[in-house]
């Protein structure tokens, strides 16, 4: 947030209007505390309750998406899709609420498992987009096979009650009953899924370079279909935090 205001003072100051030079000066003397880092990082046998758990409510999509972040380490809401105001600039054939929906469908997930999303967060910076083979994503495979091939059209995760895409706020309730029902500690956030399988790479040996481009930070533009050296450090992790489950499950 306090960067966000910084950059409207900073737009304010280049468009003169008046105390925005003198407001930015003293925004500048100011000092804030930094927040403080989150240490959620859940197990892979806190995944497979909480899985469990959206199943038991009814939700097998939510598990689907708990299962997608934590094997592939990729944000919620690139998943999750988001409903955006309907003069966003990108286009849509899905409207309710008012809204327009923007997010992954099932047509993301070629013949070959392989799913290629573009990290909302890296949009409109180095616009690097990800691939994962999902084949190799033992959790994610289970999912996969609890929901009926003539139902994989259409958006990638949705509210079963309402058939449409989760509005954020629904989602936000029916993870928090999940978590709950699953025993997760107090304060874990979805979130926390995505930090839960980056540490899960680490325990298993797998290399910070592959965990970065499993990641999908920064890195060259991509030259072909699919980024072949990132797909192969996703296989490779995913190889190694296989076995280290294997090893380390009850």
């Amino acid at each position: 947030m306090l960067a966000v205001m910084k950059a409207a003072i900073s737009f304010g100051v280049t468009c003169r209007h008046p105390g925005c030079r003198e407001f930015q000066e003293v925004i500048r003397q100011l000092e804030f505390p930094s927040p403080t880092s989150r240490t959620f990082a859940p197990t892979a046998e806190q995944i497979e309750v909480a899985r469990k758990a959206a199943h038991a409510a009814g939700s097998p999509r939510r598990a689907l998406l708990y299962a997608l972040v934590y094997d592939t380490t990729g944000r919620a809401f690139d998943f999750l899709g988001q409903w955006l105001p309907l003069d966003y600039r990108k286009p849509s054939a899905l409207l309710a609420y008012g809204k327009k929906w923007i997010g992954p469908t099932w047509g993301a997930i070629d013949d070959n498992l392989m799913m290629t999303i573009k990290p909302t967060k890296t949009e409109k910076t180095s616009a690097v987009e990800v691939t994962f083979d999902l084949s190799v994503c033992p959790m994610v495979m289970e999912e996969i096979a609890h929901i009926p091939p003539a139902a994989r059209n259409g958006p990638l995760i949705i509210n079963e009650l309402t058939g449409l895409p989760y509005i954020y706020q629904t989602f936000r309730l029916g993870w928090n009953a999940d978590f709950a029902a699953a025993g997760m500690p107090k304060g874990m956030w979805c979130r926390d899924l995505r930090a839960g399988g980056v540490t899960e790479g680490g325990k298993a040996g797998v290399s910070k370079d592959d965990r970065r481009k499993v990641a999908g930070h920064a890195k060259e533009k991509q030259t072909e279909k699919y980024d072949r050296d990132q797909v192969a450090a996703f296989r490779r992790a995913m190889e190694s935090r296989t076995n280290y489950r294997a090893k380390n499950s009850p």
